[in-house]
């Protein structure tokens, strides 16, 4: 599967997202929540979506569903900002005590340059993501 640029157009409460592919003539995408909230989706930006065709019944005027969005990357971005901070500890860390952005984790991860960590304590609980930049410190 490729990778297609898309804009996000709109959001629902729900986190469920809406984008149109940037190529013309564009295409509605419908993003699913559990896909979306991957990533900090904001109207207006564009990013990098892995497509299949939408099954739903809607798929007329949406043809496009998202099973996987990530931030564009610049091409020949090393992401060396990213591999070092995370060199700098010896377990995985929170996206929020490393400077970082969620964004840029999230596209170095999409480029296979480092870890990503999802730990949840209990079947219910609240699910939380973890950076490394090496699998052998998890």
């Amino acid at each position: 599967m490729s990778s297609t640029s898309i804009i996000i157009t709109n959001s629902l409460p729900s986190k469920a997202t809406f984008a149109i592919t940037a190529e013309a003539p564009p295409q509605q995408i419908y993003i699913p929540s559990s896909v979306g909230s991957v990533v900090d989706l904001e109207i207006g930006k564009t990013y990098d979506a892995t497509l299949i065709p939408n099954n739903h019944d809607k798929n007329a005027s949406t043809p496009w569903l998202a099973i996987r969005v990530e931030p564009p990357c610049e091409p020949g971005d090393t992401f060396q900002d990213v591999l070092d901070v995370l060199d700098e500890w010896e377990h995985p860390v929170f996206a929020d005590e490393i400077v970082p952005s969620e964004d840029r984790l999230q596209a170095a991860w999409g480029q296979g340059l480092i870890v990503k960590v999802t730990a949840q304590q209990g079947p219910n609980g609240k699910t939380h993501t973890l950076w490394t930049d090496e699998i052998g410190k998890v």
